[in-house]
C-alpha cells in the first residue's frame, strides 16, 4: 500500500542516516532494533561499525553477537557479562574506549556519573563530538525525516498496518527520532537558542503523539495504587501531580492536555514549571508566557515568569512582570521576594 511504502522508505532513510552519522565510531549502543541493517549499511559505506544491543540478553548467542571482533580480554568479559555493565565502565573510568563510540541509548549512565551528555546531532549521540558543518548536516537531516513521519501519520495511520515488523520498525525510527530532538533541545535551552530549543520540543511533542505504540504505553500508565479502580484523565493526572510538586510527572499529562487546547493555561503553567526546574529557562519561559495568553493577569505565572526572566538576565522585563503579579495579588509574598531580588541583582550587575 501506499503508506506502507512511505513507512519503508522512512526506515529505510533513517538505517542509511545512522550509519553515516556513527562516522568513524566502531561501536553503536542501541536498543535491539534495526542492528543488522545498520551495520551492513556501514560496510556499504567502507567502515566497520559494530551495534551493542543494550537489552540484549544473557544466552550463548547474545554473548557471542556482543563479544565478536573484541581482542581485548577485559574488554569482551564485560561485554560478556551485559552491555549496559561494560558501558557503565568505560564511562564511568572514562577508558579509551569511551572516547569515540556512538549512542541511542543509556544517556542515563553520563548523568550518573555527574558527566556532561555525548554531543547529540540528528541520529546519534556521539563521544568524539561532531564537527559544527556536518552535525548542521545532520540535524537538517533528521528534522527533514520527521517532517516526513509527521506527514505520514497525518494522512494515514501507520498503526492499521497488517505488517508488523514494518510496524515495530517505524515506531522505533519515531521514538530514536523523539529523544534526540529532546537532547538537542536541551543543549540548546542551556545555550540560549530558544528556538532551536522549541522546534525540537515541538518535533519531539508531535512525534510520540503520532507514535502509536508509545500512544499505547502512555495510555497504560497505571496509577491504581493512587487512585483504585480508576484510571486518571488527563486534567485529574496533571491536578495530582501539581498539587504534589512534582512538576516533570504533571508534564506528562499536560501535555495530552495541549493537544486539544495548546493555550491552555494550566497546562501550559505545569509545562512551563517544569522546565523551570529542569534549569531549562528558555523554554520555561516560552510556556509561562503562552499560559498568560488566557489569562493574563495570573500572578503565579507572572511571578515564576519573572523568575526566569531574571534568570535569563533580562531584568527589565523581569521586574515589569513582578510589579503586575504583585498588582494583581498585592501583598503577595513571593511576588514581593521576587521582585526585591531582581532589584538586589541589578544593583550587582546593572543590565546594558
Amino acid at each position: 500500500s501506499p503508506v506502507e511504502r512511505d513507512m519503508a522508505a522512512v526506515v529505510d532513510e533513517y538505517v542509511r542516516a545512522t550509519a553515516d552519522e556513527c562516522g568513524d565510531a566502531h561501536l553503536l549502543f542501541t536498543d535491539g532494533s534495526m542492528d543488522a541493517a545498520v551495520e551492513v549499511q556501514a560496510l556499504r559505506q567502507g567502515r566497520s561499525l559494530k551495534a551493542v544491543s543494550m537489552a540484549s540478553g544473557d544466552s550463548a548467542y547474545d554473548r557471542s553477537v556482543r563479544c565478536r571482533g573484541e581482542t581485548d580480554k577485559e574488554d569482551s568479559d564485560m561485554l560478556a557479562t551485559s552491555a549496559s555493565g561494560a558501558l557503565r565502565t568505560w564511562v564511568g573510568e572514562k577508558t579509551e574506549r569511551s572516547t569515540n563510540i556512538a549512542v541511542q541509548v543509556g544517556f542515563e549512565l553520563w548523568k550518573h556519573n555527574g558527566l556532561e551528555a555525548p554531543e547529540a546531532a540528528g541520529f546519534v549521540a556521539r563521544t568524539a563530538g561532531f564537527d559544527p558543518g556536518e552535525k548542521a548536516r545532520f540535524v537538517a537531516r533528521a528534522r527533514a525525516l520527521a517532517g516526513r513521519i509527521l506527514a505520514v501519520c497525518e494522512n494515514d495511520d501507520p498503526d492499521d498496518s497488517p505488517n508488523v515488523r514494518l510496524k515495530n520498525m517505524f515506531a522505533s525510527v519515531e521514538w530514536r527520532l523523539s529523544r534526540l530532538c529532546r537532547m538537542r533541545a536541551d543543549d540548546s535551552d542551556r545555550n540560549g537558542r530558544a528556538a532551536d530549543a522549541m522546534r525540537d520540543t515541538g518535533l519531539a511533542d508531535g512525534l510520540d503523539e503520532a507514535n502509536a505504540a508509545y500512544r499505547r504505553m502512555r495510555s497504560q500508565m497505571n496509577w491504581t495504587e493512587l487512585r483504585p479502580d480508576t484510571r486518571l484523565t488527563p486534567r485529574e493526572g496533571m491536578a495530582l501531580w501539581m498539587g504534589r510538586g512534582d512538576f516533570q510527572m504533571a508534564r506528562l499529562y499536560a501535555k495530552q492536555i495541549l493537544i486539544a487546547h495548546p493555550q491552555d493555561s494550566r497546562a501550559n503553567f505545569a509545562v512551563g514549571m517544569s522546565y523551570f526546574v529542569e534549569e531549562q529557562y528558555n523554554r520555561a519561559e516560552a510556556y509561562l508566557a503562552r499560559s498568560l495568553l488566557e489569562h493574563p493577569d495570573e500572578p503565579a505565572a507572572l511571578n515564576n515568569l519573572a523568575v526566569v526572566q531574571a534568570k535569563l538576565g533580562r531584568l527589565d522585563e523581569a521586574e515589569t512582570n513582578a510589579l503586575r503579579a504583585l498588582k494583581s495579588l498585592p501583598g503577595s509574598k513571593e511576588a514581593t521576594r521576587t521582585l526585591n531580588a531582581i532589584r538586589e541583582k541589578r544593583k550587582e550587575s546593572p543590565e546594558k
